[in-house]
């Protein structure tokens, strides 16, 4: 026998059908990042949260402050909108009192009409200070369509059917409203739809536009389980398979002579009835009315007693109703009496509720339908109704109905997972038992779900209500282990006072349901575990800090100050430490920072230096550190390793810092490009060890060669860019280059569009003649090996070009490259004077994956650095050994956005197993490969549609951070 305790808890329910809509705000907020903090107003100092998508999005925070007269909403509203510089048109709709909080809801009207998902949310703290401030704002969006068609027209798109005699719109539920169109970014004109059906299961919800009459978000107008898993649940008073207990019929309507009185809570009954007493129940009382739908009648019992009375029993016997019923009265009025314990006030649910066994026939399911609870008797399943989980699960399903307004909450994607999860937590804490719906297929192995689960978000998403309630319910299960029963019961009733529709937004509720002082910026009293609880399952930021190094700066003050580091100088390294997070998780501990290199050219004076605590968006300053460059140091690579260790993370975060040791004599050179085509080049040039600068000139700049040696080399790159030209005060800085003994290479499609021909004829040696479309360049003679050849196709930041020009060499002129493997048309040609080299084709379209018979990119910078006099790092052989990176992470994505194709450049480390995975915005795995151990890129061909999309590179043992991808069709 079970003992009921009368402690707090939230229950999910389940939806029939599966959910394919997503309610439009999900897919605009489906990132959120800190912003810059205000900086003026009352609001100054406060935290900002912003979608970066989506400018009509932002959560504010921060030290509690009074903003007029918390009585009086409007004045609070308008408040608001001073400090938010908005004048956006509000409708308050609610305000919501928790033991903590205050929530003031405003719904956005655009021409007196409600906007979907258009709100401003004002939290205010028991000291009617203004705690936090959330808008989402559609006021930028123009108003599309028109009213065209009437409510019942447009209901006709969700009756799903029904003749019209059998089905009318709940008025008072149904109303016209502007819809956002995330694609268009539009609002439609719509109607917000409750359709009634004649059986209590043919409830239809959605949003339908008011001109076209298309459904633009349907859900279920009932919830209920979903028979889809093999399941079972309690019965007597847990399972069906128990023998049944005796239990209280309380809140009971029982007839004495003829005279209608109600059991207490314990089932008592005290009334004067003479010398005789004829005493007559039904199974209905104050909270429920019990009906058997098999045959439409509801059970009736009767006993007749004589004085003089003697604590008499009035018991149902088994017979006189189906064990279905009783099941029934008993768990309803329980689970009435259990909120009524957590939440004195709340009165929602006070009315004889519809509860019907037996429902349908041989019905396989249960539901709430918006005013009953209905339980079928089932078919490959149990009986519905001997379940007491089920029967609490549905229950709640009313309860949170009575919570949120008609026009919040729809039973899709995150509202409609969050709506199952709380139906399910209730049902499970009430029977202490992580299972939901355990027995109903009589195994006690097989369950709808479980709440001990390891779900996280977005990487588990599935787009179901059902399957995706464990995000909410999973972290409220754990909280219970942690914080007690009572407690968390509590905790997860009254967060939703603050009518979150999102994942997210409930999260930031159930901190403020926890917090006793009205300032979530100093913690609250089981902040930890709620940080930690809903971050284990991707909600929120949990407790892991995320560290951020800004300001990195090297440099030589203590050498000759040129800003290069060289043998037999002293460098000093200094760079800011941030605990980069959202909110105000606990501040990580234990942070100690290590430097350290394994390069022997460099002494490092001091490698630890202990931090201590660092709490949200604090930060550390760290240096100048002394680092001394040996004297017999040559020119490479210099690397630094900095580990950042905190208790909260499981791993160190390895941060590598490269610089060059020595003066550099390449420099790679783009204009204006918006793409990195110069990755594809600067990345071999890494792996060869060979020091290089990296330039980027904007439009309206000069090259500037003042810091190159005299007999340096410059590597000009345009991708396919046309506007990539070299100006007059750029030819003169080569010239002059060329004219001391330097080297240049001018390298992409159409190189030398705009640029002045006198220089190319002149000094270059060459005249532009069209293009081909050939993908192979062969080589002639030095300084290439006659005979190699490289393929054009192999990498993705040359992926866009699908032609190359064609050169012609001019008196004095070497070709020293051609198109295809006996081709006339000239792909590089060197100038006159023996040092220029110019290609028609981006050198960074050469195949990098040392395709056989080619020979690779890297190869042939090796041959270009060789023909400019600088020496590499090539094997004896020719080849170039890799350099296995110590990183774990994805580096870059090119094109981006891109329209077909995109190269993803990745290190793995020395992780012998990894995958590069990516999601939708809903957290939704679209691909998946397998990587191999080091580094290199991965071309993704997607078959999706346009929109945003995350790689993530994972491992058994770590992951990395999300890499946007824009796909625009």
């Amino acid at each position: 026998m079970r003992t009921h305790l009368l402690t707090v808890t939230m229950i999910c329910a389940c939806a029939l059908f599966a959910q394919a809509a997503t309610y439009p705000v999900e897919a605009l907020l489906a990132e959120r990042v800190g912003g810059e903090p205000v900086l003026s107003g009352k609001l100054a100092g406060w935290q900002t949260l912003q979608a970066p998508d989506f400018d009509g999005y932002r959560m504010l925070w921060g030290t509690p402050v009074s903003l007029g007269d918390a009585l009086d909403p409007q004045v609070i509203g308008e408040a608001v909108q001073r400090e938010l510089g908005t004048a956006v048109p509000l409708q308050f709709r609610q305000r919501n009192t928790t033991p903590t909080r205050d929530y003031l809801i405003y719904r956005e009207l655009r021409d007196n009409l409600p906007v979907v998902s258009g709100r401003t949310d004002v939290v205010l703290n028991k000291f009617d200070q203004v705690t936090r401030i959330s808008q989402t704002s559609f006021a930028k969006w123009p108003a599309i369509g028109a009213f065209t068609l009437t409510k019942y027209v447009a209901g006709m798109h969700l009756s799903r059917g029904l003749e019209a005699a059998d089905w009318q719109i709940a008025d008072e539920q149904s109303f016209p409203c502007w819809y956002p169109d995330v694609e268009s970014h539009e609002l439609r004109a719509a109607y917000w739809l409750r359709i009634a059906g004649p059986r209590p299961h043919q409830r239809y919800n959605g949003i339908v536009d008011a001109e076209t009459g298309a459904v633009l978000l349907q859900w279920s107008g009932i919830a209920h389980e979903v028979l889809d898993l093999s399941v079972t649940q309690p019965e007597w008073p847990m399972y069906e398979h128990e023998e049944p207990v005796s239990a209280p019929c309380a809140h009971q309507n029982v007839d004495v002579n003829a005279a209608q009185h109600v059991t207490s809570v314990t089932g008592g009954l005290s009334v004067e009835a003479g010398t005789q007493a004829d005493v007559v129940a039904t199974l209905v009382g104050t909270y429920v009315e019990v009906t058997n739908d098999d045959n439409g009648e509801q059970a009736i019992h009767g006993v007749h007693f004589d004085a003089p009375f003697n604590d008499e029993q009035f018991a149902w016997p088994l017979e006189q109703a189906s064990p279905a019923e009783y099941n029934l009265y008993y768990h309803t009025t329980f689970i009435h009496d259990w909120y009524k314990v957590i939440d004195p006030s709340y009165n929602a649910l006070d009315y004889a509720m519809p509860a019907v066994a037996n429902y349908g026939s041989a019905y396989d399911n249960a539901f709430w339908n918006g005013f009953g609870t209905y339980y079928g008797s089932g078919l490959n399943y149990n009986n519905f109704g001997m379940y007491s989980d089920v029967i609490y699960h549905e229950y709640t399903h009313g309860a949170t109905d009575g919570i949120y307004p008609d026009d919040m909450l729809p039973y899709v994607s995150q509202p409609g997972a969050m709506n199952e999860a709380w139906s399910d937590y209730f049902g499970c804490t009430i029977n202490g038992d992580a299972l939901m719906g355990e027995w109903l297929t009589g195994s006690a192995h097989q369950a709808l779900r479980n709440l001990e689960s390891i779900m996280v978000f977005p990487r588990n998403w599935t787009g179901e209500v059902h399957s995706d309630s464990p995000f909410i319910s999973a972290p409220l299960w754990r909280l219970r282990g942690q914080l007690g029963i009572g407690y968390t019961d509590s905790l997860a009733h009254y967060a939703r006072y603050a009518l979150a529709e999102l994942f997210f937004d409930y999260f930031v509720s159930v901190l403020e349901t926890d917090d006793t002082d009205g300032n979530l910026a100093n913690g609250t009293p089981h902040g930890e575990q709620i940080y930690a609880s809903f971050g284990i399952h991707g909600i929120g930021p949990g407790t892991a800090p995320n560290f951020m190094i800004e300001n990195l700066d090297i440099s030589d003050e203590s050498g000759n100050n040129n800003g290069y580091a060289e043998a037999g100088e002293g460098l000093l390294l200094s760079f800011r430490l941030v605990n980069d997070v959202l909110l105000f998780p606990p501040a990580a501990t234990g942070v100690v920072l290590t430097l350290t290199t394994d390069d022997p050219t460099l002494v490092i004076d001091n490698g630890e230096y202990v931090v201590g605590s660092l709490g949200p968006r604090e930060q550390f300053e760290l240096g100048p550190v002394q680092i001394a460059v040996m004297p017999n140091a040559t020119d490479h690579w210099g690397v630094l390793h900095l580990e950042v260790h905190a208790d909260q993370l499981v791993e160190p975060l390895y941060v590598p810092i490269e610089f060059t040791v020595g003066l550099p004599k390449l420099r790679v050179v783009t204009r204006s490009l918006e793409s990195d085509v110069h990755e594809y080049v600067t990345t071999a040039l890494r792996d060869m060890d060979k020091i290089y600068e990296f330039e980027r000139i904007a439009e309206g700049d000069a090259l500037d060669l003042s810091a190159l040696p005299d007999t340096g080399l410059v590597i000009w790159l345009s991708g396919d860019a046309t506007q990539s030209h070299l100006s007059s005060p750029d030819i003169a800085q080569l010239d002059d280059l060329l004219a001391s003994g330097g080297h240049v290479v001018l390298s992409g499609k159409s190189i030398l569009a705009g640029t002045n021909m006198t220089f190319a004829a002149q000094t270059l040696g060459i005249e532009p003649q069209g293009y081909t479309r050939l993908r192979m360049a062969s080589a002639l003679t030095d300084p290439f090996v006659e005979g190699a050849t490289y393929l054009l196709t192999g990498s993705g930041g040359a992926a866009n070009q699908d032609s190359m020009t064609k050169l012609t060499p001019l008196a004095g002129a070497t070709p020293v490259l051609r198109y295809g493997p006996a081709g006339t048309s000239y792909a590089g040609v060197v100038g006159p004077n023996g040092r220029t080299l110019t290609l028609g084709f981006g050198m960074e379209a050469i195949a990098d994956n040392d395709p056989i018979g080619n020979e690779s990119r890297t190869e042939f910078l090796a041959h270009v650095l060789a023909w400019a006099g600088l020496p590499t790092s090539a094997a004896e052989d020719g080849r170039l050994q890799p350099v296995q990176p110590t990183a774990f992470d994805l580096h870059t994505a090119y094109p981006n956005p891109f329209n077909s194709s995109v190269r993803i450049h990745y290190s793995v480390g020395q992780a012998t197993q990894a995958a590069l995975v990516i999601y939708d915005v809903l957290g939704r795995e679209v691909h998946r490969a397998a990587l191999s151990n080091g580094m290199g890129e991965y071309s993704w061909q997607p078959l999706q549609s346009s929109g945003v999309y995350f790689a993530v590179l994972q491992s058994d043992q770590r992951s990395s951070r999300p890499l946007k991808l824009l796909l625009v069709r």
